[in-house]
C-alpha cells in the first residue's frame, strides 16, 4: 500500500460513523460521567508524553540552517558533521532547520545539548539517507561469546540519532531512509537503526517522521517523551525470506521499541509493512499510551516482561492477532486495552483470561464473555459501536488537557517514476491430484515453477507508458537441472487465488520468455521479459495474468517464493527508456581486508554514468554456482562494504563471520533501472 493511500485510508476509518448503535463502557458512561481520575477502575491516562501532556509541542523559531554548516543534498557525500555542528550551535529553543533534499550521514548524531529540534523542511523530502548501517560505520572487533567459544556477537547498536540523557532533544518533519536491502533473517542486527532515547532522556518528541528500510527502527528508555505521526515504510523488496521469518515476510525486527520506556506517548503509528515486533513491550515498561494504530498485520507483542499501567487504545491490527503473550508468567501488571479492531476476531489464546493481574479489556474483539473480578475486567463489547473510541483522546478533552495533532499532511504528487515495482494481486497453483480443491494460502509461502499463476493490476498506477517489463521472481529451490522455465501470457483475468483450481484454471498462450539452470540453485533471483504482453494488457483492461512452468528439460519439483511470503514476485515496469541500454560492466579490482570477525571489501568504482548501486554475494561453496543466493550487501551507493555476519543458532543471522571458514566474494553493478551486471572475479577472505 502505498503512503498516500495509507493516509486517506486512516482518514475514512477516523472519519466514519459506528456501524448501527453506540455502546458505551460502564466504566465511562457516554461523556465520561462515569469517569474520575482517582476512583475509577479505568485509570487517568493523560499524564504522558511532552512536559506530562499538560502542554503542547512547541513550533520554535529556526535558529539556524544544516546548509551554512556545508550540507550539499544530493551531492552523495557524507554530511554527518554539518549536522553535528548545525545543533552544536543552534540557539536554545529553536530549530535546526534541513531545507529538502537527500543527504549522506555516516556519522551516529549524539548531540550533547538540550532545547532544540531537528527540523525538515518536509517530512516526505527532507530526507537523512544512511548508506551504511551502525555495525559497518563503528566496526565491532568483539570477538568471542563467554559462554559458547563457538559463537561470537556482532552486537546490536541502536540509534543513529542518538539521545543518552537531557531533555528537549527533538526531531521532526523528518524521513529516516536506510538503503534497499533485504531483511535477512529474524536476529539479523547490522545497525538499521534510526532513533535512541536512553534512560535519563525526558520531556522531548518526534513527529511527523518516516522510517523507512528500517530493522531495530526505535528503542525507548526515556520518560515524557511524545512519538506522533510516525510511518513505518519499505521498499518493496524489503521483506526477508531467510531465517526464522521467511515465511512471514517480516520487513524489520521491532518498530516501536517500548524498552522500559517511561510515561512516553505513541500515538499515530501506521506500519505499512509487518515486523516481528510491531510495537515490543519489553523490558518493564510503565504508564504509557499506545494511540491510533493502523497496519495490515499488526501485533503488539509483550516480548520481556513486567510491563505495568500501559494504555493501548483504538488499535487497528488488521490480520494480526492484537495483544501477544499477555499471560501470567510474564508478570505484567494491570494493562489496559480499549477498542482494538481486527479483519476477523483477534487471538483470545495470547491472554490469560480472568488471570487477577488487573488487566482491563473494552471493545476488544474476542468471542469471551464479559468477566468483572477484582483482579479482571473484560467488558464484552462491540469495538464497531464502541464510543468513544479512543479513550486516551477522551480524557484528554474532558480534562481539559491539549490534544495531540491531527493526521500527517499527505505526500506531495510524486513526480513521473522511471521504474514501477508492484506484487501480484492474486497467485496460486493447483492441485492434480485434487482437482477441485484450492490450495490454502496458508500452504503456499511458495509456488511451483512446474505450474502456477500470477496475477498483477496496473490500474490505480500512474502509469503513462510502457517501454519494457519484467517479471521478477526468486526461486526457493531448484533441483536436478538442466530445465528451462519459462513465462506464458493467460488470456482470462477473471480466475483469483481464493477460487482457483484444476479444473477450472484459465487456458494458457505462448511462451512469452525462458531462463534455463544447468545448477541446483537456492534463494536465486532471476527475471523474464514480458514486455509487449504487458504494453497490450496495460492498453486493455490493465491486468496482467501470467503462467510458469517447465518448457523443456529434466529438473524435480521445485519452487519459487509467493505473495504470501518475503522476496515476492515483482513486475518492473520501466517508463522511461533506458538511456544506456543493458546492464553495466562487471564491477573491477575487487579487494578484501580480514578483521576480527569481519571482512572489508573494495573495488574500483563503475565507469557508467547510470550506475546506481552495487551488490556483494558471498559463498563457502564456490565450486557450486547456485550457492551464492541473496546478496549480504545491496542498494550500496559506494564502492565498498564491510560483511559482518554469518549464520549462527540454527540459521538465524546473528554472530560475526567465523575464523575458521574460508569465505568467497563477487560483487556486481545496477543501473537506474534495475539491470544487473555480471559478477566481478570471486576472491577469498577468512577473517580473524
Amino acid at each position: 500500500m502505498r503512503l498516500n493511500d495509507l493516509i486517506l485510508l486512516v482518514g475514512l476509518i477516523c472519519s466514519c460513523c459506528s456501524f448501527g448503535a453506540q455502546q458505551y463502557s460502564e466504566l465511562w458512561g457516554k461523556a465520561g460521567e462515569n469517569w474520575d481520575t482517582k476512583n475509577s477502575r479505568l485509570s487517568d491516562f493523560t499524564n504522558v508524553g511532552y512536559m506530562k501532556g499538560e502542554e503542547p509541542i512547541p513550533d520554535w523559531p529556526v535558529g539556524v540552517n544544516v546548509q551554512d554548516f556545508g550540507a550539499i543534498p544530493g551531492d552523495d557525500k557524507d554530511d554527518s558533521q554539518a549536522f553535528i555542528d548545525a545543533i552544536a550551535a543552534c540557539p536554545e529553543k529553536h530549530a535546526v532547520l534541513v531545507p529538502k533534499g537527500r543527504y549522506i550521514i555516516l556519522q551516529r548524531i549524539q548531540p550533547d545539548r538540550d532545547y532544540f529540534v531537528l527540523r525538515g523542511e518536509n517530512m516526505y523530502e527532507s530526507v537523512l539517507f544512511f548508506p551504511r548501517y551502525l555495525n559497518e560505520v563503528e566496526i565491532q572487533e568483539i570477538g568471542y561469546d563467554a559462554n559458547n567459544k563457538n559463537k561470537r556477537h556482532t552486537g546490536a547498536p541502536k540509534g543513529f540519532f542518538r539521545v543518552e540523557e537531557g531533555t528537549h532533544r527533538s526531531v521532526e518533519n523528518l524521513t529516516f531512509e536506510f538503503r534497499e536491502q533485504i531483511k535477512r533473517g529474524h536476529w539479523e542486527h547490522k545497525g538499521a537503526s534510526a532513533v535512541f532515547y536512553g534512560r535519563n532522556a525526558k520531556d522531548s518528541w518526534v513527529r511527523n517522521v518516516i522510517f523507512r528500510n528500517t530493522d531495530n527502527t526505535t528503542n525507548i528508555s526515556g520518560s515524557y517523551i511524545s512519538f506522533i505521526n510516525i510511518i513505518f515504510d519499505h521498499f518493496i523488496g524489503r521483506p526477508d525470506i531467510v531465517g526464522s521469518g521467511g515465511r512471514n515476510g517480516w520487513v524489520g525486527h521491532i518498530g516501536i521499541g517500548m524498552n522500559g520506556a517511561s510515561h512516553c506517548l505513541f500515538h499515530h503509528l501506521f506500519f505499512k509493512g509487518k515486523f516481528f515486533h510491531d510495537v515490543d513491550i519489553i523490558n518493564v515498561p510503565s504508564h504509557n499510551v499506545v494511540s491510533n494504530v493502523y497496519g495490515h498485520d499488526i501485533f503488539l507483542h509483550h516480548h520481556g516482561q513486567g510491563a505495568r499501567n500501559n494504555l493501548y487504545t483504538n488499535i487497528h491490527v488488521g490480520k494480526g492477532g492484537g495483544i501477544g503473550a499477555l499471560k501470567t508468567g510474564g508478570r505484567q501488571r494491570s494493562e489496559s486495552h480499549w477498542r482494538f479492531v481486527g479483519d476477523g476476531p483477534l487471538d483470545e489464546e495470547k491472554i490469560e483470561w480472568g488471570s487477577e493481574m488487573g488487566h482491563l479489556f473494552v471493545g476488544y474483539d474476542v468471542p469471551v464473555d464479559s468477566i468483572d473480578t477484582p483482579g479482571f475486567y473484560h467488558e464484552r463489547i462491540d469495538p464497531a459501536q464502541l464510543e468513544p473510541k479512543n479513550i486516551y483522546l477522551a480524557q484528554l478533552e474532558k480534562l481539559g488537557k491539549p490534544l495531540p495533532e491531527g493526521l500527517p499532511p499527505p505526500p506531495p504528487v510524486k513526480a513521473l517514476e522511471k521504474v514501477v515495482r508492484i506484487n501480484p494481486v492474486d497467485d496460486n497453483q493447483t492441485d492434480g491430484r485434487n482437482p477441485d480443491t484450492v490450495v490454502e494460502s496458508g500452504e503456499k509461502n511458495s509456488l511451483s515453477l512446474f505450474g502456477s499463476y500470477l496475477k498483477f493490476d496496473l490500474s490505480g498506477l500512474d502509469l503513462r507508458s510502457v517501454q519494457r517489463a519484467r517479471l521478477r521472481i526468486t526461486v526457493a529451490r531448484l533441483n536436478r537441472p538442466p530445465v528451462e522455465i519459462g513465462v506464458h501470457s493467460v488470456a482470462d483475468d477473471s480466475w483469483s487465488e481464493s477460487s482457483l483450481t484444476e479444473i477450472n484454471k484459465p487456458e494458457t498462450g505462448e511462451v512469452l520468455d525462458s531462463v534455463s539452470f544447468d545448477y541446483d540453485a537456492r534463494n536465486l533471483t532471476f527475471e523474464f521479459d514480458v514486455s509487449d504482453f504487458v504494453k497490450a494488457q496495460w492498453s486493455g483492461d490493465k491486468l496482467v495474468s501470467l503462467y510458469i512452468n517447465r518448457v523443456s528439460g529434466n529438473g524435480f519439483p521445485s519452487w519459487y517464493y509467493s505473495s504470501e511470503s518475503g522476496s515476492a514476485p515483482q513486475l518492473i515496469i520501466e517508463q522511461v527508456k533506458d538511456p544506456v541500454p543493458g546492464p553495466p560492466s562487471a564491477p573491477k579490482h575487487l579487494r578484501t581486508e580480514s578483521l576480527v570477525g569481519n571482512v572489508r571489501l573494495d573495488w574500483d568504482d563503475n565507469p557508467e554514468v547510470d550506475v546506481a548501486t552495487y551488490k556483494v554475494y558471498r559463498t563457502t561453496k564456490p565450486e557450486e554456482p547456485g550457492s551464492f543466493g541473496i546478496p549480504v550487501g545491496e542498494g550500496l551507493i559506494d564502492s565498498e562494504f564491510v560483511d559482518i555476519q554469518d549464520s549462527h543458532d540454527g540459521g538465524w543471522d546473528v554472530g560475526m563471520l567465523r575464523n575458521d571458514t574460508e569465505y568467497y566474494y563477487q560483487v556486481t553493478a545496477v543501473d537506474k533501472n534495475g539491470n544487473e551486471s555480471k559478477p566481478s572475479r570471486l576472491i577469498p577472505a577468512t577473517p580473524h
